[in-house]
């Protein structure tokens, strides 16, 4: 997760990422869905663009501190809605 996102958002939006994580909430792998999150809102360009590894790492690099950690966290809970239902409709 890169340094556990200090190296993507400005430090306070770090810091309210790791406690969201650390909280655990709903699920002990919420780290993940803070990582699919950010590919959901920020990787349109790169499926756009079709673009190779090395190309996403460096347009994800090229992303850094232009993050915005609440609309990852906001996309995050959207996640995590949608994984709740999945996982209710099929118990």
């Amino acid at each position: 997760m890169l340094l556990c996102f200090k190296r993507e958002f400005v430090e306070s939006d770090a810091l309210r990422l790791w406690e969201a994580c650390w909280a655990r909430h709903q699920t002990d792998y919420f780290h993940l869905f803070v990582c699919a999150a950010v590919i959901a809102v920020y990787g349109e360009d790169v499926v756009q663009q079709d673009l190779m590894a090395d190309e996403m790492l460096l347009h994800f690099s090229s992303l850094s501190m232009h993050m915005s950690g609440e609309v990852v966290l906001r996309k995050v809970l959207d996640l995590l809605f949608l994984h709740t239902l999945t996982l209710n409709f099929n118990t």
